[in-house]
């Protein structure tokens, strides 16, 4: 028998490779019904690289009709949006605008890059580069969206996060949450201690009392 565990559990949803962008609003709504029972909160990814022209569903009006179609089915779980970090700065202050005008809990800043540094041996490789190689401009992201919504959205902060020193810039730029998957993959589940750790050191060092107040430092909040 199916029953929700002890943690919170997020449903990371995209539509399906032989959906098209037309009828994605209702293959994201459909995989939200029926899992909904079973999680608490849903993550609408409409920039995953490796399903053919799902970021294209970035737009406003396509992101807004997603929204919408799955909001009826995730009721009042938190519904965040995961944005990819290959955007102009201008189109991921639309998304925003529109994921928090419709309600949404918050956003994940970033997803997997496809750009690639001119001299990269990986260069002529395709699909979602993670790791160092997206660090800075997913913090870019995160800064980005925290100036734009004055630090008064969560952002979960996730990219290039090896250690407590990556954690701790994601955190002063304005990210409330962080996420990981490179480091786990590289360095197994004991790098979340690490992390652990030594954010309780900073916050020591600092004078503060919880990450919290950590939130946005380096925007001077």
């Amino acid at each position: 028998r199916c029953r929700k565990p002890s943690v919170p559990l997020f449903l990371n949803v995209g539509k399906s490779k032989k959906t098209s962008l037309e009828d994605a609003h209702l293959d994201y709504a459909k995989t939200v019904e029926r899992c909904a029972p079973y999680v608490d909160g849903v993550v609408i990814n409409v920039s995953s690289p490796n399903t053919p022209n799902l970021r294209e569903l970035q737009k406003d009006e396509d992101l807004a009709r997603i929204i919408e179609a799955v909001q009826v089915y995730s009721k009042d779980m938190p519904l965040l949006v995961k944005i990819a970090p290959d955007l102009e700065d201008i189109q991921i202050k639309s998304i925003v605008d529109t994921a928090r005008g419709l309600g949404c809990a918050g956003i994940i800043a970033t997803n997997t890059t496809i750009s690639r540094p001119d001299d990269s041996p990986i260069m002529s490789e395709t699909g979602g580069l993670s790791g160092r190689p997206l660090k800075s401009r997913s913090t870019e992201v995160i800064r980005l969206i925290a100036d734009h919504t004055d630090g008064n959205w969560p952002i979960i902060g996730v990219g290039g996060i090896a250690d407590a020193d990556d954690a701790w810039e994601k955190i002063t730029n304005g990210a409330s949450l962080i996420q990981i998957y490179s480091s786990m993959v590289f360095n197994g589940a004991s790098v979340i201690k690490g992390i652990v750790n030594g954010l309780d050191r900073k916050l020591k060092s600092k004078g503060l009392d919880n990450l919290d107040q950590a939130v946005g430092l380096a925007r001077g909040d």
